[in-house]
C-alpha cells in the first residue's frame, strides 16, 4: 500500500513537472511569435466589445506614438475623424453579427501628433470558452509610406522612360 501512495505520488510530481515543461515551452513560442511581429512593426491589439483598448503589443505602441499605458482603455474614436469612426464601429458590428472576419480594412488614422497615418488592419472576433464574443482581435500596418509612393509613382515614370531609353 505504501508503494502505492509512492507512485501515486511520483506519477503526480511527473505530471507537475510535464504541464511545467508545457507553459514553458507555450510562452517561448508566445515570445517568439510576439518578437516576430513586432520587429516587422505589425500591431497587434484587442479591444473590448466597445472598442477600448484592452492589449497592445510593442509595435502597436510605436504606431500610435504613446505608451502602453495611455493606449490601454483608449477608444478608436480617439484617433479617426468622425466619418472613419462610423465606418469602423459598422466594420465591428458586422464582424460581431455574422462572426466572420475582415481582411484589409483601410481607414486614415492619426498619430498622437495629429499627422495622417494610412491604415490596413484585419479584425477578427475573440470568443470565450463558451462560444460568446467578448471582444475583438486586430492586426494592422501602417501603410502611409506606401500610399505616398503609389501617388507619386506617375510623377517618376516619365524620368525613367527617359532613363531606359537614352
Amino acid at each position: 500500500m505504501a508503494k502505492d501512495v509512492r507512485h501515486k505520488k511520483d506519477d503526480e510530481k511527473s505530471k507537475q513537472s510535464n504541464q511545467s515543461e508545457l507553459v514553458a515551452s507555450l510562452q517561448e513560442e508566445l515570445k517568439r511569435y510576439e518578437t516576430i511581429l513586432d520587429d516587422l512593426d505589425v500591431y497587434l491589439g484587442e479591444t473590448d466589445l466597445e472598442g477600448n483598448i484592452t492589449f497592445v503589443n510593442d509595435a502597436g505602441c510605436r504606431m500610435m506614438e504613446l505608451s502602453r499605458r495611455k493606449l490601454l482603455g483608449l477608444h478608436y474614436r480617439n484617433w479617426t475623424q468622425p466619418q472613419t469612426t462610423e465606418k469602423i464601429r459598422q466594420t465591428y458590428e458586422k464582424i460581431y453579427k455574422t462572426g466572420i472576419p475582415v481582411k484589409n480594412l483601410i481607414f486614415e488614422a492619426m498619430d498622437r501628433h495629429g499627422r495622417r497615418r494610412i491604415v490596413d488592419q484585419s479584425i477578427s472576433v475573440i470568443r470565450n470558452t463558451q462560444g460568446v464574443i467578448t471582444g475583438f482581435r486586430n492586426v494592422a500596418l501602417d501603410i502611409t509610406e506606401h500610399k505616398e509612393a503609389e501617388k507619386n509613382l506617375p510623377n517618376t515614370a516619365p524620368g525613367w522612360r527617359q532613363f531606359l531609353t537614352a
